[in-house]
């Protein structure tokens, strides 16, 4: 049977990606999301990630090779066969309410074309798809479950050519948890043809449900409720935890490498008066690169972070976070908050809305990272700079913030060691005022 290689899995995952946010991915290719269609054929809602399945894979790579051999491109195969005749001999049964579509493509070179390439020619390849009104719409039906790809190399009409064909499908009433575990090497947060983790066991509810392929991905059958997914082994040490709610849909959960890892964070005891080990939570909010985080208490707390990509919320009280290596997220909160961001490109939080006026103190901040203040009002918040202030041994160039008009100073931020030269210009957005 066939099985997604490591390319394959990458196109589904841009597909997957493409389908969490159809308005952005249209927006990626420069176009509007029903360009070249009637208004509306496309909705702008999320629509549930498609799941492998290897027997339309199977039927996929047929086909490909089949169009290869005979130099023919069409929807129409060996001995007259529809799409859907294609899936039913490769075994997919059709059952319920059943549904499934087709798209095809090639590209090809003159010259050799290497393995090296052939990320290219998938990324390449689903942009030319994506750009067709008739294939970006199979690659948003909302009614689609799962998918099979196969990307097949061969001569065609005279070229070394990639030949693609994906086939989407749904068939009786199963729903999938489906994914990719991945080592995150190049750091973008997303899977790419050689980071995929094979023979990682999935359980649910500490039940043993399957494993990844060979390239990473996987599909569990689940039934609506609410479920715990499990992830351990192949290779890594540890296992990786996550909340899953099953309602009538597929749900998308990657897991990278990195989560897998046991992961410290440290913080401070006022009893021992001494820091010790807590284990923070995996990161499940929308920026795709964090790994950790941690959420403090209405107190005083103080953290220092791992060295991956950690995410801090502090809430009230005033505060100390050390984001340690990594490109972290600190948000002290409302309160006054003492933020160090450590190694990497950090983004940084300062809360005016607390009731009281605040001051928050920023050490290592550099060129690229960002702050951020919670509570600005356009036309109505404004601010001040001094060139030199802030708490003794941490002085720097330092904004004032009045959120309310009211003439008090709500909020204060000092960049620890920079002059007022060293910092950009603040811009404003609803909410929040930001300096890069």
């Amino acid at each position: 049977m066939a099985e997604f290689d490591a390319y394959e899995l990458y196109m589904l995952t841009l597909i997957n990606r493409a389908r969490a946010d159809p308005v952005a991915a249209a927006a990626a290719f420069g176009i509007d999301l029903n360009q070249g269609l009637a208004a509306g054929t496309i909705s702008a809602t999320a629509k549930q990630p498609l799941a492998p399945n290897n027997l339309l894979a199977a039927a996929a790579e047929a086909h490909s090779d089949w169009m290869l051999a005979t130099d023919t491109f069409s929807h129409t195969g060996i001995n007259g066969s529809s799409p859907g005749d294609r899936m039913a001999a490769a075994g997919y049964r059709f059952t319920g309410a059943y549904t499934w579509g087709e798209n095809i493509s090639w590209s090809g070179t003159t010259g050799q074309l290497r393995t090296s390439q052939l990320a290219a020619y998938i990324e390449q390849q689903h942009r030319g798809l994506f750009l067709s009104p008739g294939h970006r719409v199979n690659i948003f039906g909302e009614n689609y479950r799962e998918i099979g790809i196969s990307q097949q190399l061969g001569e065609m009409t005279g070229y070394n050519a990639s030949m693609i064909t994906q086939n989407f499908a749904a068939t009786g009433q199963s729903r999938y948890a489906t994914g990719v575990v991945f080592n995150d090497l190049n750091g973008d947060g997303y899977y790419n043809p050689g980071e995929g983790v094979g023979g990682v066991s999935i359980t649910v509810n500490g039940t043993v449900m399957g494993q990844t392929s060979a390239a990473g991905g996987y599909a569990i059958t689940m039934a609506n409720g609410t479920w715990t997914l499990g992830f351990s082994g192949g290779g890594l040490t540890g296992a990786y935890y996550q909340t899953v709610s099953m309602n009538g849909l597929n749900v998308g959960v990657d897991a990278k490498a990195a989560l897998f890892a046991p992961v410290t964070f440290q913080t401070w005891n006022s009893t021992t008066n001494s820091f010790v080990a807590t284990t923070p939570t995996a990161y499940s909010g929308p920026v795709a690169h964090l790994d950790w985080q941690m959420l403090g208490t209405a107190g005083a707390d103080n953290v220092a972070g791992s060295d991956q990509d950690d995410f801090m919320n502090l809430g009230g009280g005033n505060d100390a976070a050390n984001g340690g290596a990594g490109s972290d997220v600190l948000d002290g909160g409302t309160g006054s908050n003492f933020l160090i961001g450590g190694a990497g490109q950090d983004i940084f939080f300062a809360d005016g809305r607390g009731g009281q006026a605040a001051w928050t103190t920023i050490v290592d901040f550099e060129k690229g990272e960002q702050v951020n203040i919670w509570g600005w009002r356009p036309g109505t918040s404004r601010f001040t700079w001094t060139a030199d202030d802030g708490t003794a041994g941490y002085k720097g160039a330092t904004l004032h913030a009045d959120l309310d008009a009211d003439g008090r100073i709500d909020i204060s931020v000092t960049f620890a060691g920079l002059a007022l030269s060293a910092l950009g210009t603040p811009q404003e957005s609803d909410g929040l005022l930001l300096l890069v």
